[in-house]
């Protein structure tokens, strides 16, 4: 009954033009530009799931800098939620603003059934964490339909990759010190910010707050599962592959290295995305 929070699919037009979009976007030219970076569509991810043995998956959209390319996206995710609705949970994104068009595509998202916004990529999307009357209108639109909020996160040191972008803990802590409320996911261990929660009011501010766990593999080696259990506790991890930049086989021989019991596993891929899927 595994739940993977943190998988791609693109339209096919993406598939079959990437040139293009790299063109249009310059986020997803840092990412798809590299040979072995991956674009799939729902029924590659059906194959993969059956294959992995994962009984359902979070879709993401990608955090595009434009609306335009967002609502073809989201076009995308809608089709593949109604045509897989047992096994697939979509999330929509938008370009972050109070303007009319964001606000109405959120709607009609919502109205589709998709149950959250994700994944988020503030810096490529031009949101700023840091000026939350901005953008009162779009998070008041995501408290009021309870909807879940993936974001990418980074670390702000170690080595660069592809995508890595700047949503640095620093960033996160003005965004989640106005949005408390709000059911935020941080992708990529939210770069690290965990490692301040006994800091109290970092502890605050994380109270609605999980971490998924997408690409750990290529960030960090197998101690910080351990180490982000005993921080914030395995209640608040979820498993998230980032498949298909990260093959399955990859993500579980790491988890599987890390020595955790039964009952943490079982939690990090069963129980806590359930917990999550049950109140969204």
């Amino acid at each position: 009954m595994t739940v993977d929070f943190h998988t791609h699919i693109f339209p096919p037009d993406v598939h079959e033009n990437v040139d293009s979009y790299q063109k249009l976007d310059s986020g997803f030219d840092g990412i798809y530009s590299l040979s072995d970076a991956r674009i799939i569509g729902a029924d590659d991810l059906i194959d993969a799931l059956d294959r992995a043995e994962i009984k359902r998956a979070v879709i993401c959209g990608f955090g595009w800098s434009s609306n335009e390319l967002c609502i073809k996206h989201n076009d995308t995710i809608i089709d593949a939620v109604q045509r897989y609705p047992e096994r697939l949970i979509g999330f929509f994104t938008v370009l972050p603003s109070n303007e009319a068009e964001t606000i109405n595509e959120m709607h009609r998202c919502i109205e589709a059934g998709l149950k959250g916004l994700g994944e988020m990529r503030p810096d490529n999307q031009e949101w700023n964490l840091r000026t939350p009357l901005e953008y009162s209108d779009f998070t008041e639109v995501i408290e009021r339909n309870n909807l879940a909020l993936l974001m990418h996160s980074s670390e702000p040191l170690g080595h660069q990759y592809p995508g890595k972008g700047t949503t640095y803990p620093q960033e996160l802590e003005y965004f989640l010190s106005s949005h408390t409320e709000l059911n935020v996911i941080l992708a990529h261990w939210g770069g690290g910010l965990p490692l301040f929660k006994h800091m109290p009011e970092i502890r605050r501010l994380l109270k609605n707050v999980y971490f998924d766990i997408a690409a750990t593999p290529y960030l960090y080696d197998t101690k910080i599962y351990r180490t982000m259990i005993n921080i914030v506790g395995v209640e608040r991890i979820l498993f998230g592959s980032d498949y298909p930049l990260m093959p399955y086989e990859k993500v579980f021989d790491h988890l599987e290295n890390a020595e955790l019991t039964p009952l943490e596993m079982e939690s990090i891929l069963v129980r806590n995305g359930q917990r999550i899927l049950k109140n969204l």
